[in-house]
């Protein structure tokens, strides 16, 4: 995938120009919104309880974490010893279980993300990245 491959005529070129057409109304809600990435991910009230989390523990990371900075990754992180790996970590695998129950129609709960997150931990632990454990730990605990 190259960037210059997204742009609208690019797309048009592969006949895949129906990704930049309106996005159908989200579904599980009932803001009457276009159910796209930012929705999805941040926005909606189905997964708001994990999205509004895991803004708390990105603080940690970064300086005045914004919902539309989150999604491009244009932010700026305080604690840089780990590369901002950890918060990398956290912010895709959050994303992924909220966008995975958004895309399933299921609740997505504080409780069972944090234990999706917790075994995930633990297998870092046992790898060679068992430094940024205690970071991400420090993120989720916020």
């Amino acid at each position: 995938f190259h960037p210059h491959d997204a742009t609208p005529a690019a797309q048009e070129s592969r006949g895949l120009g129906d990704v930049y057409k309106r996005q159908p109304l989200c579904t599980k809600c009932d803001m009457n919104v276009e159910d796209n990435l930012e929705h999805a991910l941040l926005k909606c009230p189905y997964n708001r309880e994990v999205a509004e989390w895991m803004m708390k523990g990105l603080k940690w990371e970064c300086t005045f974490p914004a919902e539309h900075n989150i999604l491009s990754l244009d932010v700026e992180l305080t604690h840089t010893e780990n590369g901002g790996l950890p918060f990398i970590w956290f912010l895709a695998e959050t994303h992924q279980i909220i966008f995975t129950c958004h895309k399933e129609g299921k609740p997505c709960n504080l409780f069972n993300t944090r234990a999706q997150l917790e075994a995930g931990v633990n297998i870092l632990r046992k790898s060679r990245y068992n430094g940024i454990c205690n970071t991400i730990q420090l993120m989720m605990n916020c």
